[in-house]
């Protein structure tokens, strides 16, 4: 079975404490991007068999879709299942790549063997990462909690583009020097506007509070931005924990437009009106 494992853009990200379990209380606007993925493969296997097909630094032995498996064996009882991921979604970008595959590995286990309940399937993604019980359902949602609860909101084909340049940001070495409190982030506010398709609104609402932190560990995030601002961006903000920026603009031309504009950059996505179909 193969499936598409879909990147996510984080259109606002606030974080309003600690918990005690050691996590950080969010508040974010996160959005599927559709046209943006890893391919998994998946099928019925005796065990564990993971391989990358990586075009980045590569992938640790404990990986995000070792665990989905064995996660879902134990739920399961299934015997195990062989995975192969081609990776296209940069590393250490703030796109969720790591949660893509492994909510894709869900998808397709829960699919291929049957027996788990969506409700199971959802604490399962949970065990794996904050982002995964989002990256398994897909689409839209205001994810608040360390990210696993969702207000799911119909997903928009928003005209945005995704720049990285060529560094990357560790994502607990971020988390581990952000002091609170954050920056303010009203993502419900982002999470409104996206839903009633009020673009200026939402650009008004992207922002991230952990991009000040972030664009002192790597100043091409502030450049990025401007740069995608230059290029007609109504909004822009970096994502997740970066170091990808994305930028909204106010259509698809305009986003072509930018794309050419800024195509020397290291990673450069162009969003399409259409996106290929799970």
């Amino acid at each position: 079975m193969r499936v598409l494992a879909c990147a996510k853009v984080n259109l606002a990200l606030g974080v309003t404490g600690r918990r005690a379990d050691g996590y950080h209380e969010l508040s974010t606007l996160m959005h599927t991007v559709g046209d943006l993925y890893d391919i998994v493969d998946v099928e019925p296997h005796e065990g564990v068999d993971v391989g990358f097909d990586s075009r980045g630094s590569g992938i640790p032995r404990d990986n995000t879709v070792t665990r989905a498996v064995e996660a879902f064996m134990r739920a399961s009882g299934c015997p195990g299942a062989r995975v192969r991921v081609a990776k296209r979604i940069p590393e250490r970008a703030g796109l969720g790549g790591g949660s893509a595959d492994a909510g894709a590995v869900l998808r397709a286990l829960s699919a291929m063997y049957g027996g788990v309940s969506e409700a199971e399937m959802l604490r399962i993604a949970e065990s794996i990462g904050a982002d995964v019980p989002f990256a398994y359902a897909g689409g839209a949602a205001l994810c608040t909690g360390k990210g696993e609860r969702m207000a799911r909101l119909e997903h928009r084909h928003l005209p945005l583009l995704i720049v990285k340049a060529a560094g990357g940001i560790s994502t607990a070495e971020l988390f581990g020097r952000l002091t609170l409190p954050a920056m303010p982030v009203d993502s419900a506010a982002a999470a409104s506007a996206y839903e009633r398709g009020a673009l200026i609104e939402l650009a008004w609402a992207m922002r991230n509070a952990l991009e000040p932190l972030a664009a002192a560990l790597e100043p091409d995030i502030a450049a990025l931005k401007e740069e995608l601002f230059e290029c007609g961006a109504i909004g822009a903000c970096m994502t997740g924990s970066g170091s990808a920026v994305v930028g909204l603009f106010p259509d698809f031309d305009a986003v072509s437009q930018a794309r050419s504009a800024m195509a020397g950059h290291s990673f450069v996505h162009a969003c399409r009106a259409v996106v290929p179909v799970q």
